[in-house]
């Protein structure tokens, strides 16, 4: 077996969880003698030497099962107080806030509200897998059953959105029975991957029922989106550039739902044989917003291109879309 620096180091490595410099993990284990602890761990293969963290050499563990092995063998009291230690200790208030809700013992509301703005944050930036997590952590930390219901519901819509419908439906079924517009909005994009079009639209025209009164509702929007989709699976291009005009004055402009309602309308246009004006329409935006919030706008693009058979620009507009995406988080 290891000493007991060896074990410390161990443990405080599996809780920080990522490579990490050698002198930043003993900090975190309390251990004076880190360089024989490691040397321990290296020998017994558990840790290896990871290039440099930081301006420091850096060490990780050899494979991520052995990481998630240990993490799993540190007693829960330790473990809670170690992340709370890394919190205090991190550069990143991301990191931080990541931390602080692996310390967490049952509800706390201040902490899941900042989850749900690092979700805003992550959503906005296109990393959907990223504001997913977040946004799941917070419903489970949300002492309110409604407004946990409301984050994990968002949650499942960013999963739907990265194409993880197998992912999405596993979170539905965990959910407690519900009902609502928002309820009805995701449950109408789920039905829409599993290719049931015709509950799926019942189910969002509910939701549209219940916003469509609330001109700068995000819940339309969220509706309208999934509306455009319904709409272009049935190559339906009028109602498609109805729904994307609906999207686009209740979306925040700039905003995730608001550029793909722009990228949706665009389409329309182009089926409507006005793509030369609508590509031209998508390129202000295409320079002036960061690439990683543009990946709709541009797989959009690429469909226009294939609309008018432009192969050539098709496959770059849509390898362009994919590397954006694998990018930002989104897939």
């Amino acid at each position: 077996g290891c000493s007991r620096d060896a074990q410390a180091l161990a443990f405080s490595a599996a809780v920080l969880a990522r490579p990490g410099r050698l002198e930043d993990v003993a900090a975190l284990a309390a251990v004076a003698g880190a360089t024989e602890a490691f040397a321990a761990l290296e020998e017994a293969e558990l840790m290896r030497r990871a290039g440099i963290a930081e301006g420091g050499a850096a060490v990780a563990f050899i494979h991520p099962l052995t990481a998630a092995a240990v993490y799993e063998r540190v007693p829960p009291t330790l473990r809670a107080r170690l992340h709370r230690a890394a919190a205090d200790a991190a550069r990143d208030p991301a990191v931080a806030l990541r931390h602080r809700v692996r310390a967490a013992d049952g509800h706390d509301a201040e902490l899941a509200d900042r989850l749900a703005e690092l979700a805003d944050q992550q959503d906005a930036s296109g990393a959907w897998g990223l504001a997913a997590e977040s946004l799941l952590a917070a419903g489970r930390l949300s002492p309110d059953p409604e407004t946990a219901a409301a984050r994990m519901l968002k949650a499942i819509d960013l999963r739907l959105l990265m194409g993880d419908a197998d992912g999405a439906r596993h979170l539905a079924d965990e959910l407690p029975l519900a009902d609502g517009a928002l309820h009805d909005a995701v449950l109408g994009h789920l039905l829409l991957h599993e290719q049931r079009p015709v509950e799926a639209h019942a189910r969002l025209q509910r939701a549209w029922s219940a916003a469509a009164g609330e001109p700068d509702s995000e819940l339309g929007a969220r509706v309208s989106r999934s509306m455009i989709l319904v709409q272009i699976a049935d190559l339906r291009m009028d109602d498609v550039y109805t729904w994307a005009e609906r999207a686009m004055v209740r979306a925040t402009p700039g905003g995730p739902t608001h550029v793909f309602a722009l990228g949706a309308r665009a389409l329309a246009r182009g089926y409507a044989g006005e793509a030369a004006e609508a590509s031209a329409e998508l390129t202000p935006w295409l320079a002036e917003l960061p690439v990683a919030e543009t990946v709709s706008m541009r797989l959009m693009r690429g469909w226009l291109a294939l609309a008018t058979d432009d192969l050539a620009a098709a496959r770059h507009a849509l390898e362009e879309a994919a590397r954006a995406g694998v990018r930002a988080g989104s897939y």
